[in-house]
């Protein structure tokens, strides 16, 4: 509604039946953020670009907001805590890029004592491109909740050049691309580990230049069946692409444990890519192998490194795996790689997705807990009816396999 009124800096009276203020105040010139309504939902976008903005009182927002989604993106806070309210009781709880691009942000944290027991925290680049922060903290992630961090760490960090220190008290588990994408002057990292990397592009940039991180990480996967489709990929030249700055930088006192032995045995093989410039060691880890939402191996806490000019000698390297183990060199059979996959119509508010692929071919599509399965015919057209409307930005993903051929999977996002 006042998006970029560069002089205006101060509001008063806003009514209290508003219930969302996407961008409202995007780019003004307000130097404090006004008192809300009390029923509030969106905040997304509201104050980003307000440079004038220098502190935010988490404790004066209203309970009822659930989406804070850019909401102060490129501010000129220099210090933030974020606070669940235990009445938030939405399935999801949006920080996706809340603070990102804050030039002055030192340090951030994210109380999440009262998350809801089965709600989704997304935080995708909360952080992103904060130049300065050098210190998040995620505290009082309850062990409660059933959905520790599906899909929501994408870029959290990414191109964060001195962040130092990345605490995660509780059990929130990493997943995503471009987590720690550049943080070069990372030393302390202490989380319980990473889960759900998606086999196409879930590993891209994750720890790209963390040349001062050290110490013992744990990959677990969701399913075997994600895991199969990971290892089929191995050898695809667009796969090998998609990872191959996973792990460039990263020094050879940095250990990533994963699960299933063959993708252990093709990055030690290659040394992950070629031209990576990875000293990184990569082991066997048994337990990493899958995991179910409610029986699933717990990897072990990973002790907090001291700074990267820390001598040899002094280094915590208390985390030994018993179960970490030697592998030997297994060459990944050749197979065609499938040469299509599109969707065709996947619009929002219908119920039905369309796409095209190679002929008589397997069809997996996944779109959040629900899985739909079909076969492609002849000519590799399919279509799948969903129990469902499609909604913006939904994320869509399909997994495409034939005896024969690399599985090949591919993320869509409705418009």
């Amino acid at each position: 509604m006042f998006f970029r009124c560069r002089n205006l800096v101060s509001v008063e009276n806003i009514p209290q039946t508003v219930i969302s203020m996407h961008s409202t105040f995007s780019g003004t010139g307000l130097t404090s953020v006004p008192a809300l309504p009390s029923n509030l939902v969106h905040l997304s976008y509201t104050f980003s670009g307000c440079e004038g903005i220098t502190e935010v009182n988490w404790a004066a927002l209203p309970k009822t907001i659930t989406s804070f989604s850019g909401a102060f993106k490129s501010t000129s806070v220099t210090t933030a805590e974020i606070v669940i309210n235990d009445s938030q009781l939405a399935e999801t709880i949006h920080y996706s890029y809340c603070f990102s691009d804050c030039p002055l942000l030192q340090k951030l944290t994210v109380n999440a004592d009262g998350l809801n027991d089965y709600a989704h925290l997304w935080l995708q680049g909360i952080c992103s491109g904060c130049t300065s922060l050098e210190q998040f903290e995620l505290i009082n992630f309850p062990a409660t909740n059933m959905e520790p961090g599906s899909e929501c760490a994408t870029a959290m960090f990414n191109g964060c050049q001195n962040l130092k220190s990345v605490i995660n008290e509780g059990y929130f588990y990493f997943s995503g691309d471009s987590i720690f994408n550049g943080c070069e002057q990372l030393a302390t990292l202490q989380t319980k580990g990473f889960r759900d990397f998606y086999p196409d592009d879930a590993l891209t940039n994750s720890f790209y230049n963390c040349r001062s991180l050290s110490g013992d990480y744990y990959i677990s996967f969701s399913s075997l069946s994600e895991l199969y489709d990971f290892a089929n990929n191995l050898s695809d030249p667009d796969f090998e692409e998609n990872i191959g700055f996973s792990f460039t930088g990263c020094n050879n006192k940095t250990n990533f444990h994963l699960g299933y032995q063959e993708l252990v045995n093709y990055w030690n093989q290659r040394k992950l890519l070629t031209d990576s410039k990875s000293e990184a060691n990569f082991h066997y880890w048994p337990e990493g192998d899958h995991y179910r939402d409610d029986s699933y191996e717990t990897p072990p806490d990973t002790t907090i490194q001291r700074p990267s000019v820390t001598p040899p000698s002094l280094v915590n390297t208390s985390v030994t795996p018993g179960n970490t183990q030697p592998v030997s060199t297994v060459t990944p059979k050749t197979k065609k790689s499938i040469s299509v996959l599109k969707l065709t119509k996947y619009k929002k508010g219908t119920k039905k997705i369309s796409g095209k692929t190679i002929g008589k071919a397997a069809i997996k599509i996944s779109i959040g807990k629900k899985t739909y399965k079909a076969k492609s015919n002849g000519k590799g057209a399919f279509t799948i009816k969903l129990k469902s409307k499609l909604k913006k930005k939904t994320s869509i993903k399909v997994t495409v396999s034939k005896s024969g051929y690399k599985t090949k999977s591919k993320s869509f996002k409705v418009k």
